[in-house]
């Protein structure tokens, strides 16, 4: 049975997610205010949320607040501590209200020098990735979920952002918007849309996906290079 909370005071907002009797997320998701800049508060918000709740963050600045409030924290490593400081969170990338530029992560056209530089998506991305790290080398173990509003085709660049996640073993689920892939040709959207996963993981693709991997033509390569997809060569 799902269970609904609300905590509510005047400063910064959270978002955060219940969770069903299988330990995995619903998608309905509550609005929560939680005053972080009190330390007793802070705890207690930890303590409510590291047992039950996704912690959704679709705001990089209040992402980063978390963060500074986590490391501020006097929260022990041991005893109920250690589990307070076990979390899952989920961040929502690439959303229109918070990266203006967004839109235009969906165009599929050719482009110099890769998806995403004009609009410095990996920059963005990467400032994600900082208050990642940030929270893990606090002393946090995290469970991510990545919702990509938008796709972003330099898998390359994503990989190598994204090393903090697998050099502490994070537990990542990788969520993408279909619709916002549409433009990209049928024939190698699933490929795409999976790579994403893969880059940021390691995780190899299903089989019949990584055999289109490998069975790309000098040609297939350049094409996709061309519309700013950068593949590492030691995929293929």
């Amino acid at each position: 049975m799902e269970s609904c909370s609300e905590v509510s005071t005047h400063h910064s907002t959270f978002f955060w997610t219940t969770t069903d009797g299988d330990g995995q997320p619903p998608r309905k998701k509550l609005k929560v205010s939680h005053d972080t800049s009190n330390e007793e508060s802070f705890l207690l918000f930890l303590k409510f949320a590291s047992s039950h709740y996704t912690l959704s963050f679709k705001s990089l600045d209040l992402f980063r607040l978390f963060r500074d409030n986590a490391r501020a924290s006097a929260l022990p490593r041991s005893g109920p501590g250690e589990a307070m400081r076990s979390l899952s969170i989920e961040l929502d990338m690439f959303r229109e209200d918070q990266f203006l530029k967004a839109p235009e992560l969906e165009e599929w056209k050719e482009i110099y020098p890769a998806h995403g530089d004009a609009q410095d998506a990996l920059c963005y991305y990467q400032k994600w990735m900082s208050v990642v790290r940030g929270i893990l080398t606090a002393g946090y173990r995290l469970r991510v979920t990545i919702r990509f509003r938008k796709p972003c085709r330099n898998y390359i660049g994503l990989r190598a952002r994204s090393d903090i996640l697998r050099c502490f073993n994070v537990p990542v689920e990788i969520d993408l918007d279909k619709d916002s892939w549409s433009q990209v040709p049928q024939y190698y959207r699933p490929l795409l849309m999976a790579m994403v996963e893969s880059c940021i993981t390691g995780a190899k693709m299903k089989k019949e996906l990584e055999d289109q991997m490998e069975a790309l033509t000098d040609q297939e390569s350049m094409y996709l290079h061309e519309y700013g997809c950068r593949l590492p060569s030691s995929w293929r």
